[in-house]
């Protein structure tokens, strides 16, 4: 299992203060991944994952957020950062970096066939051209 910091409810009860959300219905660890805690947050309305960074400091982070907040501006696929009350996306738990995102439906592929590679490349080709800077030259 890919959970190295484990959370209560209590602990997110306190984060959900800073979000102003209440009345979470569930969470759980995921347990895909190597490098970091994931939860699959599941409210009323929406779900949400939080990963709280094992292996970043916080002042490493930005970068990621700011990058995954500018490809939902472009409509490209991909979590939206969640800003708390303070409009930081990042904060602290368990005296740990962590972060809330937009829940998107998807599974982990196993299929490794050459159509498969070819989707994930045409992907990785328009996630490419999403963030290439114009130059004048």
């Amino acid at each position: 299992m890919a959970v190295y910091t484990s959370i209560n409810s209590n602990d997110l009860s306190e984060w959900f203060k800073k979000f102003n959300l209440k009345g979470f219905a569930d969470f759980k660890g995921i347990s895909s991944g190597v490098t970091n805690s994931n939860y699959l947050i599941s409210m009323p309305d929406l779900n949400y994952i939080l990963t709280i960074f094992e292996h970043n400091n916080i002042e490493e982070l930005p970068f990621y957020v700011d990058l995954m907040t500018y490809l939902v501006k472009k409509n490209f696929l991909c979590p939206r950062p969640i800003e708390n009350n303070s409009g930081n996306a990042l904060g602290l738990l368990k005296d740990k970096p962590a972060l809330m995102v937009s829940f998107l439906e998807g599974k982990e592929i196993a299929d490794r066939s050459p159509k498969i590679c070819y989707s994930v490349g045409q992907y990785l080709a328009k996630l490419h051209l999403t963030t290439a800077i114009k130059s004048k030259y």
